[in-house]
């Protein structure tokens, strides 16, 4: 572990929230240790898993899932909406109401999280704008061209001049780690993966 490199795939979200921390343990103990972090949709990360371009991988729960998986944290999908909607003093936002708001969609229109929202409620969204990631679809929130969905760590740093609710009826989703194959994964990899664990079960017990 003196030296060695690390890539890990992850989720936007995942990357500027959860993974920073997780980074800056790991590299007090072992600095010499370079990292490459990759941001992508499921899709993108799938494939990074696919090609052993990645040691280890930060996603939300689906299926199929097709490595090995450790379940982390669990995370509220919530509606983003502007400061100026009719419904931004309300406690929560009806679901259904997607189908009347203009919808700003993640990930290219394939957020495999928000359309499993859709799916399960029966829902076809009114999509008016398309984005890769989400910080760019709550600008678009923030300047009152539309609504979005993601999860809650998705939108952490985002509060100004919009409204977060949380969906009715309530959906959550599943975060963790994947990976291929531990007998085939580097020292640093298992050891990144011990501090990942440590971290995110000490995040969750402050909650």
């Amino acid at each position: 572990l003196s030296v060695g490199n690390l890539t890990i795939a992850a989720y936007p979200s995942v990357a500027t929230t959860w993974l920073p921390g997780i980074v800056r343990n790991f590299q007090k103990d072992f600095p010499s240790i370079e990292f490459n972090i990759m941001e992508g949709v499921r899709q993108e990360i799938f494939h990074h898993l696919d090609q052993h371009e990645a040691d280890l991988a930060f996603l939300a729960y689906a299926e199929p899932m097709n490595y090995e998986w450790i379940p982390l944290a669990d995370e509220e999908m919530i509606a983003v909406i502007p400061e100026t909607h009719p419904l931004a003093g309300a406690d929560s936002y009806p679901a259904a109401d997607f189908e009347k708001d203009d919808f700003i969609m993640t990930s290219w229109g394939q957020d495999a999280e928000v359309i499993e929202v859709f799916k399960k409620n029966d829902i076809s969204p009114l999509v008016k704008y398309t984005t890769y990631d989400t910080p760019a679809a709550l600008a678009l929130v923030r300047m009152g061209l539309g609504v979005t969905m993601c999860n809650e760590l998705a939108a952490q740093y985002w509060n100004n001049h919009l409204v977060k609710l949380p969906l009715d009826p309530p959906s959550k989703i599943t975060f963790g780690i994947a990976y291929t194959n531990e007998e085939h994964m580097t020292a640093a990899a298992k050891k990144f993966l011990d501090y990942a664990v440590r971290y995110l079960t000490r995040a969750e017990e402050r909650k």
